[in-house]
């Protein structure tokens, strides 16, 4: 039978769930959990990955995630695959940690994301490993009480507390007042659907991604992608005409001088599933290597200038619609 399609596009919300192979452990001590935190932490700033919260479990973990770029299979193959072999290089085993693919549920963001928040919470009560979910260390709820004043800087809060009015006793009560039996029936079926929302929200999705033109000839994976991502001549043609420049300004580069257009096609690439690393480099005439080290270096320009970090994210949503 043929695996679900991961649909992705810019700022879908997602909650991520997976488990051991065969229900084993995947964090045998803390270390192994603050492993797993700063991959977090990594994902975040690499793939423009927003966490919204989490719970680790010995057996399994949960994310509510949302991705600014459709590139939410390069997150979890950078997260699921570093993980795996820095658990195996740790105990000095090899093989699969995990029992497979990761499960990705595509969440309505308007009506669902509270309810997902706190499922995700309850997790550790409800397992009954503790009476009180705040007093659970490896969970991100312990951020949204404002007891704890030592934040992760990549842990976005203020997204589902803003539901409340940024009053975080209120989402308190919404947590403890338990899951609601909505979410129960959801997540106890024996096979757990990839899209939590409306009907309306559930239709627009499929429409868009599982129904558009379909083509007998090529792959639906391949399809999905394509409406996705832009290719390489799509991408550079937009910013040919966004900036009114010759091509060869983005393409040619002998000097190997900075040049802001073509760091910026680097940039806006480097999610593309479409190509590799080494074919996106040869369309610039650059190595793998090169291509990745322009797209970090492009990144801390980012990080220290606020208006240009404004400006290419604008550009990408204007992109990836």
């Amino acid at each position: 039978m043929a695996r679900p399609l991961r649909i992705q596009y810019s700022c879908a919300y997602y909650h991520i769930m997976n488990r051991g192979l065969e229900r084993r452990r995947i964090f045998l001590n803390n270390k192994h959990k603050k492993d797993f935190l700063d991959l977090l932490s990594e994902i975040s700033e690499r793939f423009q990955v927003e966490i919204h919260s989490y719970c680790l479990m010995d057996n399994h973990y949960h994310l509510l995630l949302c991705t600014k770029l459709p590139n939410l299979n390069l997150a979890m193959k950078h997260l699921n695959g570093v993980y795996t072999a820095r658990f195996n290089r740790n105990i000095k085993r090899d093989g699969p940690l995990f029992r497979g693919r990761y499960k990705s549920i595509l969440v309505d963001e308007e009506d669902y994301l509270l309810n997902v928040s706190r499922y995700i919470h309850k997790n550790p009560s409800e397992a009954k490993i503790v009476e009180n979910d705040q007093k659970y260390f490896w969970s991100s709820y312990q951020y949204y009480t404002l007891k704890k004043a030592n934040k992760p800087n990549w842990l976005t809060t203020s997204k589902t507390l803003n539901y409340f009015n940024g009053d975080s006793e209120k989402y308190v009560k919404f947590v403890e007042a338990g899951v609601d039996d909505d979410s129960k029936k959801f997540y106890s079926s024996k096979k757990i659907k990839s899209i939590l929302g409306r009907k309306l929200f559930i239709k627009q999705v499929s429409d868009k991604f599982l129904k558009k033109n379909l083509n007998k000839e090529i792959s639906h994976r391949d399809q999905i992608i394509s409406v996705q991502h832009p290719s390489l001549e799509e991408l550079l043609d937009k910013l040919v005409k966004k900036y009114e420049i010759d091509p060869s300004v983005i393409l040619q580069n002998p000097a190997r001088n900075y040049v802001f257009e073509r760091n910026l096609f680097i940039y806006l690439s480097m999610p593309n599933p479409r190509y590799s690393i080494v074919e996106k480099g040869k369309f610039l005439g650059v190595s793998d290597d090169g291509f990745s080290k322009s797209y970090k270096r492009f990144l801390e320009k980012l990080k220290l200038d606020k208006v240009m970090r404004e400006n290419v994210e604008q550009l990408r949503r204007e992109i990836y619609v």
